[in-house]
């Protein structure tokens, strides 16, 4: 189904259950790179090394990725890294969105993965989020790309969520339990 959507250039809200996120991750890296020539990889969950060896774990080619990281810069100075662009933290949305835009315009991603809005959620409150993804979506759109939210199940109930899904052109509910 997840093929489907992309096909038609979509925006894909993608619900994995949080005991099963790590497996339906390295599913969805792989799914990405062997469909996408350019894939934005956006993180606000893990630092750019420790995607960098998922990509090994998963063999898919890292040279296909350009990451941009709000993970590092919270624990540490980092160092300039190729394919990949820092941000200060998941809570710096305004530099976060300038920077997402910056890397698929230069880079010419054919796909976002932006890993994760659940994560956002528990750094931004309020009517921000739903800004930012709906600043994000258009970007997207007028960028002639495509995205990959993948969300907590579990965070689909809260306000902000429901608010969030007029955004995506699909939901899919992953099978994993």
């Amino acid at each position: 189904m997840l093929e489907r959507q992309l096909d038609k250039g979509q925006i894909v809200a993608l619900l994995i259950s949080a005991k099963r996120y790590q497996d339906e991750l390295r599913k969805l890296i792989k799914f990405s790179s062997k469909r996408s020539k350019k894939i934005c990889y956006v993180s606000l969950n893990m630092p750019h090394q420790t995607l960098t060896e998922i990509f090994k774990q998963c063999k898919v080619d890292p040279n296909k990725f350009f990451i941009v990281d709000a993970v590092t810069s919270t624990v540490m100075s980092p160092k300039p890294t190729k394919g990949v662009s820092f941000v200060t933290s998941p809570r710096a949305i305004t530099e976060l969105g300038i920077r997402i835009g910056e890397v698929c315009k230069e880079y010419k991603s054919d796909l976002m993965l932006f890993d994760s809005l659940s994560t956002m959620l528990a750094h931004v409150r309020g009517p921000d989020v739903p800004r930012f993804v709906h600043m994000l979506t258009t970007r997207i759109r007028t960028l002639n790309s495509r995205a990959i939210f993948p969300i907590l199940r579990e965070d689909m109930g809260s306000e902000i969520m429901k608010d969030l899904n007029m955004f995506m052109d699909t939901v899919i509910n992953t099978t994993g339990k």
